[in-house]
Parts: structure tokens; sequence; C-alpha cells
């Protein structure tokens, strides 16, 4: 693992010549969505798992790979409705305001 994280920022002069940073790169809505479905599961999604001796049901903690994949399936269905149901705003977007 790195010692830093590299943010991908762009120095720029803001609204009255003082100094402003613009991000090159940012996670989409829907991405920032799902990662806080994976912040909010993380520790407790379960999934069904057969039964124990009892009868009783029994439930084993997702893998990585399943809450992730249920988390980006949930945050691709959500905006998928919003964007039907006409409840999102259109933006400019900054880095197109921003010269390369």
């Amino acid at each position: 693992m790195p010692d830093y994280i590299p943010i991908g920022v762009k120095s720029i002069k803001g609204r009255y010549g003082d100094p402003a940073l613009a991000f090159a790169w940012m996670a989409s809505p829907e991405a920032a969505f799902a990662c806080a479905l994976v912040e909010r599961w993380g520790m407790i999604a379960s999934i069904a798992d057969g039964e124990d001796s009892a009868g009783r049901s029994r439930l084993r903690l997702a893998t990585p790979e399943e809450l992730v994949e249920r988390a980006l399936a949930i945050a691709e269905l959500t905006y998928r409705e919003i964007r039907a149901r006409g409840w999102g705003i259109e933006c400019p977007l900054a880095a197109e305001e921003i010269e390369p």
C-alpha cells in the first residue's frame, strides 16, 4: 500500500482570484451511493446458509464480492429509476469549465 493516496486535483484561480482546487476525477453519484451501501452493510450483510441440527436457519456473512455486487446492483437500479422518473437535475461538469 502506498504511503500516499493521489487525489487528482488541479489548482485553479477561484472566482475572486484566490486559489481553488478542482477535482480531476470524482466518483459518480451511483458509485458514491454504492460505497455508502457497502459501508452500511459491510459487517452485517448475511445470506441464508441452510439449517443447523435443530432446524433453525443458519446465516453466513456475505463475501466481499457478494456485498459489492449487491451494492452495485442496488445503486444501478436506483439511479436508473430516478432517471426514468425525471427526478434528476442536469448540471454542467466542472471539468468542462477547466482548461487543461
